[in-house]
């Protein structure tokens, strides 16, 4: 699994479980257990660069209409490629976490641009 490296602080599996299925944050549902979390190298929680992290699951995941792989891209994607970026993070500064499961179509942008952008971030 992807996650942002932000929400598997600290990185200890015994820590986390998985919940999968759902669009609803507080909706019951199965949970996986997790075997190894591995944050980027790189991770900077001060300015957030390279906010990603894998998890490995104790057991796999059982695919169902409402819980299915995601397709990798096998290449960095071209500037102004669109990409869908999704979680229950919150929606404002500061604010709450969303309940039901947030999506939006973004964008790709060049780096040199994204940086110069959240310079003041």
């Amino acid at each position: 699994m992807i996650t942002a490296a932000h929400c598997v602080i600290p990185s200890k599996p015994q820590n986390y479980a998985v919940k999968f299925g759902i669009s609803l944050l507080n909706q019951l549902s199965q949970m996986a257990l997790v075997d190894i979390i591995v944050r980027h190298k790189d991770y900077n929680p001060i300015t957030s660069d390279y906010d990603i992290a894998l998890i490995k699951l104790q057991n796999q995941i059982p695919f169902s209409t409402t819980a299915q792989p995601i397709r990798m891209s096998s290449a960095v994607p071209k500037v102004d490629t669109a990409a869908v970026v999704t979680g229950w993070g919150s929606t404002s500064e500061n604010g709450p976490l969303a309940l039901t499961l947030q999506a939006v179509t973004v964008k790709v942008v060049d780096t040199n641009e994204c940086t110069k952008q959240y310079a003041s971030y």
